[in-house]
Parts: structure tokens; sequence; C-alpha cells
């Protein structure tokens, strides 16, 4: 098989589909609500080995099957934001909150994708297609500011 083999089709980081919705309002007062909902589909990725034994490279570029074969699971996120502005003489004092990953989707960003560990010519790494990294867990930003 060339290194060259293989690399027609979808590109690594390919989200074919992304779809963001950003809204706030001040339903009174000094209170601001605020969301970002964003959808995008799965990542694009494929079965990679080593090269050839005549090609000499130590990474795993070889494609075994064509590019973007597979794909991650899709990702919707959402956070979420409420603030409060003060007026206090001519000073502006907002405390803001921020919930992150709001339903704790923690989405594969990446996965193992060496079928084949070494320069054999059989599948045999058991960790194939299991995520290696994923998106940050929920968390919570409290945060003040003072404007004068």
């Amino acid at each position: 098989m060339l290194i060259t083999d293989n690399r027609d089709g979808l590109l690594r980081g390919d989200r074919t589909h992304v779809a963001k919705l950003l809204t706030s309002a001040r339903p009174w007062g000094g209170l601001t609500l605020g969301a970002y909902v964003r959808f995008q589909s799965g990542g694009a990725w494929e079965a990679r080995g080593l090269p050839s034994a005549n090609v000499s490279s130590s990474s795993y570029v070889a494609y075994l099957e064509a590019a973007g074969t597979r794909r991650m699971d899709d990702w919707l996120n959402a956070d979420l934001l409420a603030a409060y502005d003060w007026s206090i003489g001519g000073t502006i004092v907002t405390l803001e909150g921020r919930l992150l990953n709001a339903f704790d989707d923690q989405t594969e960003l990446s996965v193992d994708d060496r079928l084949i560990l070494g320069r054999g010519t059989e599948p045999n790494n058991p960790n194939f297609g299991k995520a290696t990294s994923f998106s940050s867990p929920r968390a919570f930003s409290l945060a003040a500011q003072v404007r004068f």
C-alpha cells in the first residue's frame, strides 16, 4: 500500500453540520439571561496504520480505509448565563454566573485510530475506536465586574 492511498474523502476535522443559537434577554431591571446552544455532527476519522516497511516513517499515516469513513457521535452543547447589574453612585457592579455544558454531555472529540500496531498486517489494537479525549464536563463560573 502506498502512503497516499485512501486519502480522498472527508478531512479529519470535518463537521458537516453545525448550527448555533445565541440569545439573551433583559426581562426587567438589571437582570440579563442568556443561552448558547450548539449542535454539530461528529468528527470524521478513519483506520490508520504504519506505512509499509519500504517507507521510512514512524507515524501512523497509512490510511487503511478511505479518509473520513467513520464518524464520532453528534454533539449538542448548551451554556446558560444569568447576570445582574447594580448601579452604585456612578459605578456599575455586575455579578455573572455561567453554567457551561449544562447537559454534562462529555462527547468524544478524538479516538484511537490505529487499527494495526507495529508493521503487521492484522488488526491488533484492542483500543481501536475508543475515545482518547472528551469535551469538558459541566462547570459553573462566577464573575464580578466593576465599571466606573
